[in-house]
């Protein structure tokens, strides 16, 4: 509770009568040190909160973007795998080109050509 008398007045304004200027200055003193004490513990915790946050997101944001290199990575491999058939079968249909007429493209059954 309150820091008060049995009558009911406060012991810092009667504190500050019988011993004057040096304990007013002690008692602002102690209160200021107090306050800024835990103060500073509720900044510390909430800094030590938000940089563990950061922490884990960026974890993540690093796990994602090697997943996303992964998948275009792949992506990549796929569309030249599909330009290299391609190649293929021009340079195909360009060597076959003098010997007879090609009316459309056959493709070969079971080939990984568009894979």
């Amino acid at each position: 509770g309150e820091c008060t008398n049995d009558l009911g007045y406060p012991m810092t304004s009667m504190l500050a009568r019988e011993f004057g200027l040096p304990f007013v200055a002690c008692y602002i003193m102690s209160y200021m040190l107090v306050s800024m004490g835990i103060f500073n513990v509720i900044l510390a915790v909430y800094v030590e909160i938000t940089m563990k946050a950061a922490k884990e997101t960026e974890a993540t944001t690093a796990e994602q973007h090697a997943r996303e290199s992964i998948r275009v990575a792949r992506t990549t491999r796929e569309l030249l795998k599909k330009f290299a058939a391609a190649y293929r079968i021009f340079q195909e249909l360009e060597e076959n080109e003098g010997q007879h007429q090609v009316t459309r493209l056959e493709f070969r059954g079971g080939s990984t050509i568009f894979t």
